[in-house]
């Protein structure tokens, strides 16, 4: 098992730029690119892209929970649910959903990186 740092910062960064454009592709977006950073085995790519994936997804999370206040009381009063319980099942979502999509983009990464990187023997 590899933590590589840099991979996981490029997933993180990646996604959280593409997030607000890209949606629900960004994240299988940033694990790619991190398991394809990664690409020394699919274990690799499932930690590193899942890692920097579901680190991006909860800081999208709180930032536009914090920046939407007033959509939030608003769903919260139509779905009889607290303030608090609306803004942490959006926390969870997001979480969940981008490990998910961030481990599936590594797995196609390293996938990627394997299939397409050619290593020359001198």
């Amino acid at each position: 098992m590899k933590i590589e740092l840099k991979a996981i910062i490029v997933g993180f960064v990646v996604t959280l730029i593409l997030l607000p454009y890209l949606n629900a592709l960004a994240p299988l977006i940033g694990g790619i690119i991190a398991g394809y950073i990664v690409g020394e085995s699919y274990r690799n790519g499932i930690i590193n892209g899942g890692l920097s994936v579901s680190i991006a997804s909860l800081t999208y999370a709180v930032i536009v929970d914090s920046l939407f206040k007033d959509a939030i009381i608003a769903k919260a009063s139509s779905t009889n649910l607290s303030v608090d319980m609306v803004i942490i099942l959006s926390i969870i979502l997001a979480i969940i959903g981008g490990l998910v999509l961030g481990l599936i983009g590594g797995i196609i990464g390293v996938t990627i990186q394997k299939r397409y990187t050619h290593k020359t023997v001198n």
